[in-house]
């Protein structure tokens, strides 16, 4: 069968290999899993930068063996990018995507997956 669950104010339901971004709390929480997969994401704002948010990410994940990519941009008035990291032996993906605008506060969506 498939679970599927969308989450309060709690980061109970956001798996423990999952990185969250120092002194953030996740929103907009969703997961779904089957006999042979588990999806999930959230939702971050931090007043760290773009460029920190997506450093944190690209070593924690890093760290835990996973192969990292990076990704920025930079327009006129926003910034962003995205961290993409696979870790082939556990089957576990985590993708970050990172933007800010006018200066105000980075905003952080991740997706991820374990088969």
């Amino acid at each position: 069968g498939v679970v599927f669950s969308t989450g309060g104010a709690v980061s109970d339901d956001v798996e423990a290999w999952v990185p969250i971004y120092p002194g953030c709390e996740p929103t907009n929480r969703h997961t779904m899993r089957t006999e042979q997969e588990q999806t999930g994401g959230f939702e971050l704002e931090t007043p760290a930068s773009v460029k920190e948010a997506l450093e944190f990410y690209r070593a924690a994940l890093a760290d835990e063996g996973y192969e990292v990519s990076v990704n920025t941009f930079t327009q006129e008035d926003s910034e962003g990018g995205m961290v993409n990291a696979s870790h082939g032996e556990k089957g576990r993906n985590v993708v970050a995507i990172f933007s800010s605008e006018g200066g105000g506060p980075t905003k952080i969506v991740i997706q991820y997956s374990q088969r």
